[in-house]
């Protein structure tokens, strides 16, 4: 417990974060869905969740996500046009729980680098404070952290079962169960 207060004596939040895609390439390929929660420290030193989304992102006109990607994850080419926002709408939303006002904010991922690499090609196709946000962030890997204590394989599979957190994950390839 020592190892979390320190890191709320550092930082204002914490903000969890994933993402789906229709594929590996940040350059080419797309998220369709993001989630992320936002925690923080109470004035009594517990901790609460302060923000959290969830939301799928509709595709440029004319794409569709890869047979396979929806085989992985269960989204649906018809979940993404029925419940899907714009892009820039998810980018405004994010922004958001990166709210730097109060204090730094650690941004923290399974496998960081891939999530990272989507998230700015998305921020960086508008002109919003999101991709400034993010580059004033501090980074942990949990995939990193994993690999230092445990041994292979290195899956977020493997993670879940290892920290017994079978229970709360009903889909590991959907965002807010990956959070």
């Amino acid at each position: 417990m020592n190892n979390l207060r320190e890191v709320f004596q550092k930082y204002a939040a914490v903000v969890f974060f994933d993402t789906e895609t229709t594929g590996l390439d940040a350059k080419t390929c797309q998220i369709i869905e993001l989630a992320a929660i936002r925690i923080e420290q109470t004035d009594r030193g517990t901790l609460r969740m302060a923000a959290s989304l969830d939301e799928f992102i509709r595709l440029p006109e004319g794409e569709k996500i890869p047979e396979k990607i929806s085989e992985l994850t269960g989204i649906t080419d018809e979940m993404l046009e029925k419940q899907g926002l714009d892009e820039d709408d998810v980018v405004c939303d994010f922004e958001t729980l990166l709210d730097d006002t109060d204090g730094p904010v650690l941004l923290a991922a399974h496998n960081a680098q891939f999530d990272l690499l989507f998230m700015q090609a998305m921020a960086d196709r508008y002109n919003r404070p999101c991709a400034e946000l993010m580059a004033r962030a501090d980074y942990l890997d949990t995939l990193t952290v994993y690999k230092d204590r445990r041994a292979y394989p290195h899956k977020l599979a493997n993670a879940i079962t290892a920290y017994k957190l079978e229970d709360k994950v009903q889909n590991s390839h959907r965002a807010l169960d990956d959070v």
